[in-house]
């Protein structure tokens, strides 16, 4: 642990030195709520004191440090308080920290199953708890988060409880240990226990479920070590029956409000209810298998809202409109084989314009009638309502002039979600009101207006509110509009490099004067005034000692809006998030962090009502065994780049038990959700893997993905993946290529000369070369990072060749300068050259493909004087996104040096460039075929690949 803090004051030394993707990315991270990346690939999410991480935060190290992330409590840029502590092994620590130490009572987890609870001091393990202390030993005891320790003199000597605290009393969520050993993990009201929460008893048997004034009352589960289970309703401690044997209104209002309803039969509903009737946001599931959930009007599915058919069906869900429960409207209809219907529906049947993809490949696309293809439809003379309802509805309007318009209608007005196309070349997608645009949107302006593209809010036609308009010159101005008008605070991001941040007026810029940051208006010490940042934030409303304090509206430069109650500059109480996505969520609120009872609404019309907690759906809580792990295999980095917009996602899941459920989210928009297909067993260390197809907007796409079992869910760290299509165009090409042959121990005969041929060959096919022969580590770093800058700046193709000595350690591939002196196996970090450098400088530079070429695979001349000597060759290395890695051989073999001027990979390879029209994938093929003949087997080159885009070194 004493090299956490050594970690920490290193990152900061990067502050300033990095700009692309780094430093304060979202948020506020002076004294507020924020996110801050660092170079190196840390990350850190939490709030923010005075420009140092304090209050709760998570901090991600960086990929290939050995520690994972701690998620807790901080004091001044150090770990105080409680938290927890996972290291990549899966070794982790719960409890307290001081200083950056574990320090206080915890609990250490190892990855072979033991673990030690008790006393920590300084990192070392002191033992079980004595209780010396007593009283508030940390933290907040009487409005906030601390630890209390009861006396010897009190009826619960040694008991400890530590969690939330109100007016002196345990109220809110907290953990309590008694001196018994017996534990308690859950929710809390006046001192009571009272909510949703698990307790285990000393001798391991375990309550999980709902609790009333300190006793078992509601459904929960009850496990006994004996295997006995009783799960159903229970009233004062005493187990009732099983839930199928509760009908009526089991939880909740069913009446007008929020509430759970079982019939007989087993089918069951969950959601709002008006009148004695589902009316509202709910989910319903059927005794068949089959569920719904979306929209309902009287009893009845009406709305946007997703139907997944019961198991034996040959369809497999339903997404879209409804009306009176039958399929009505515009949405997406999924089979179980792969066939897919996008379109128009009417009273069950395709009807109207839609498209069918079919499992061979074929697509029938234009018109449909009764569930049968009529042929496709001829726009180009057609005027009017062409397709659907453009009344009440979803429908296809064209006018005489041309223009077209693509969404939804009501009282026969372009209203709600859809996109308009003029004869001009303008488009509008976004939403409307009354055939005009009103709400969040995107305006791509006609080629020959000075402005390529607004996106933001309008009001009546006009922009107005958060927004940001880009020119085609490249010039950009982010901020606030009003009637049409840069109007407010805002910046502007001229071609040439200069910016303009302050406060404008009708399109000028008035400049940053005092008045015009700050206070600008009324009383923002004890009072309602009006605050704005030079970021571009404001914050409307109540003041108290100089803090937000009561009713307020913030709104943040990115589009982001908060309406509702702070408390000491806090979101806390009731309130409403709106992201610039459209993403809603409406409820309480403790300390920034959504918590209590709340509502998420998302874009696909879906819905989540429930307990929250430290920004998390809570829900029931099952704790009785362990949520997934999940970790990201594709895209390996924080950040990668894309020119295509379908792009594949990979991850490993570890669960115990069967995955139930899988959302992919991409810029808090949700790509896939309630399923649990597309999971495959794998006999690695992952019990399962997730593959999918995604669809990726143009600019940063922010990629999270949560999985469920049984016990509960994980939402997975955070992956950026920037989108931006490939151009027609010629690309810039630059390689990067080092040859070492000059080793004092043992020299190779070939690496330079492949080093020069490669340069000039790729010289001759319109790369941008940098050569660099017999390198020491110092020359082979600098010229890596050269490299990196070099391509951040110029985009296009990156290549980067290695010839020379390699080998892996502990799965680590290295490549070895000339100036490397390895005695011993723990020599090589610092002696040789990591190929995860390379790697990550093209994940810096964000460019659309890279190429990395490997002829390093000779034999280790350091393995005897390793005790893992056995390790020959290259470890196997995931490719990432956009990336195609070639290798001399197979994982784990060696490649010869060869006989002539070139090695033999290498001298397959300038043949197999010579050659005109072969993709990449070809070109290696070839390599492979002729390298395999030519050594009689002995040598198979290998390849890994993640690339989507054809790509030709020789047309």
């Amino acid at each position: 642990m004493k090299k956490l803090t050594v970690l920490i004051i290193v990152s900061f030394l990067y502050l300033n030195l990095f700009a692309q993707n780094t430093g304060c990315v979202s948020g506020d991270c002076e004294n507020g709520y924020g996110t801050y990346k660092w170079e190196s690939g840390e990350k850190y999410i939490g709030n923010w004191k005075e420009n140092k991480k304090n209050g709760y935060g998570t901090y991600y190290y960086k990929p290939s440090s050995q520690y994972k992330k701690y998620a807790g409590y901080w004091d001044n840029d150090n770990m105080n308080g409680t938290g927890i502590f996972e290291y990549r092994s899966g070794q982790t620590y719960n409890g307290d920290f001081m200083d950056n130490y574990f320090h206080g009572q915890g609990t250490m987890t190892y990855t072979d199953g033991r673990t030690e609870t008790g006393e920590w001091e300084k990192d070392i393990y002191k033992g079980k708890s004595s209780y010396n202390e007593s009283g508030c030993i940390s933290g907040d005891c009487e409005e906030g988060y601390g630890t209390y320790v009861w006396g010897q003199s009190t009826n619960w000597a040694g008991d400890k409880y530590t969690g939330d605290w109100k007016n002196g009393s345990r109220d809110g969520f907290g953990t309590y240990y008694y001196n018994s050993g017996a534990k308690y993990i859950g929710e809390y009201k006046q001192n009571s226990i009272h909510g949703k929460g698990t307790y285990t008893w000393v001798n391991g048997d375990k309550y999980t479920g709902d609790w009333a004034n300190g006793k078992r009352n509601g459904n929960g589960t009850y496990y006994y070590v004996s295997g006995t289970v009783e799960k159903g309703r229970w009233e004062n401690d005493t187990f009732k029956g099983e839930d199928n044997t509760y009908t009526g209104c089991i939880s909740g209002n069913c009446d007008n409000g929020y509430g759970t309803y079982a019939w007989k039969n087993g089918e069951k509903y969950v959601g709002s209810w008006q009148n004695g009737k589902r009316n509202g946001k709910g989910s319903n599931s059927y005794t068949n298998g089959a569920e719904y959930e979306g929209d309902w009007r009287n009893d009845k599915k009406h709305g946007h809202g997703t139907y997944k058919y019961k198991p034996d069906s040959k369809y497999e869900k339903y997404t879209g409109d409804w009306v009176d429960g039958k399929l009505e409207g515009y949405g997406t209809f999924l089979y179980r084989d792969g066939q897919k219907y996008i379109g128009e529906l009417n009273n069950n049947l395709f009807e109207g314009q839609g498209t069918m993809y079919y499992t061979d490949g074929r697509i029938e696309s234009g018109k449909w009638e009764n569930d049968k293809y009529v042929g496709k439809i001829n726009y180009n003379n057609a005027t009017g309502c062409v397709s659907g309802d453009c009344e009440t509805g979803y429908g296809v309007y064209k006018w005489k002039s041309g223009e077209k318009y693509e969404g939804y209608w009501d009282n026969d007005k372009r209203n709600g979600e859809g996109t308009n196309y003029w004869i001009s070349g303008e488009k509008y997608s976004g939403e409307w009101k009354d055939d005009v645009r009103h709400g969040s949107g995107t305006n791509s302006y006609k080629s020959s207006s000075i402005y390529d593209y607004y996106k933001g809010n309008y009001v009546m036609g006009k922009m107005n509110d958060q927004g940001t308009l880009v020119w085609r010159s490249g010039q950009k101005y982010v901020g606030s509009f009003d009637n049409g008008y840069m109007h407010g605070e805002g910046s502007m991001h001229y071609a040439d490099g200069r910016v303009e941040a302050g406060i404008w007026e009708k399109d000028k810029y008035v400049g940053k004067s005092k008045n015009n940051y700050g206070c600008i208006s009324g009383n923002c010490q004890d009072g309602y005034g009006t605050y704005t940042f030079e970021s571009g934030s404001k914050y409307v409303g109540n003041f108290s000692n100089g803090k937000y304090d009561g009713q307020g509206t913030f709104y943040f430069s990115n589009n982001d809006k908060y309406m509702g109650d702070y408390k000491d500059s806090y979101r806390h109480g009731e309130g409403t998030y709106i992201w610039n996505s459209g993403v809603k969520y409406i409820g309480e609120w403790e300390y920034d962090n959504y918590s209590g009872e709340g509502t998420m609404y998302y874009t696909n019309g879906t819905s989540k009502t429930g307990i929250w907690k430290d920004d998390e759906y809570v829900g029931p809580i099952k704790i009785t065994g362990i949520k997934p792990k999940v970790n990201w295999l594709a895209p390996e980095y924080y950040n990668a780049s894309s020119s295509e917009s379908d792009y594949r996602i990979k991850l490993c899941v570890e669960s115990s038990t069967p995955i139930k459920n899988t959302q992919i989210y991409v810029n808090n928009i949700a790509q896939l959700n309630n399923s649990n297909r597309g999971f495959n067993v794998v006999s690695s260390s992952c019990d399962y893997t997730v593959e999918r197809t995604i669809k990726l907007q143009n600019g940063d796409n922010q990629l999270k993905v949560v999985i469920e079992n049984q016990y509960g869910k994980t939402t997975s760290e955070i992956r950026t993946v920037k989108y931006e299509a490939a151009s027609s165009g010629q690309q810039n090409k630059l390689a990067l290529i080092f040859g070492n042959s000059a080793y004092a121990s043992a020299p190779l005969r070939n690496p330079v000369n492949d080093a020069n041929s490669i340069a000039k060959k790729l010289k001759n096919l319109g790369f941008e070369v940098m050569l660099y022969t017999n390198g020491s580590q110092a020359d082979m770093k600098r010229a890596i990072r050269s490299f990196g800058e070099k391509l951040a700046a110029n985009k296009g193709i990156g290549l980067f060749f290695y010839a020379g000595h390699g080998m892996q350690v502990s799965g680590e591939n290295y490549l070895i300068p000339v100036d490397a002196r390895i005695e011993k196996e723990q020599d090589v970090e610092l002696e040789a050259v990591n190929l995860k450098r390379m790697l990550g400088e093209m994940d810096y530079a964000g460019n659309s493909m890279n190429i990395i070429v490997l002829d390093a695979c000779r034999n280790n001349p350091f393995a005897r004087s390793f005790r893992s000597s056995g390790s020959n060759g290259l470890a196997s290395t995931n490719a990432p996104f956009g990336t195609f890695i070639a290798y001399a051989t197979a994982p784990g073999s060696v490649a010869a040096d060869g006989s002539g001027n070139n090695g033999l990979y290498t001298q397959e390879f300038l043949k197999a460039l010579d050659k005109k029209g072969l993709t990449i994938e070809n070109v290696f093929k070839e390599v492979r075929r002729n390298v395999y003949k030519i050594s009689t087997g002995k040598q198979v080159p290998w390849d890994n690949s993640s690339i989507f885009n054809d790509f030709y070194f020789n047309r």
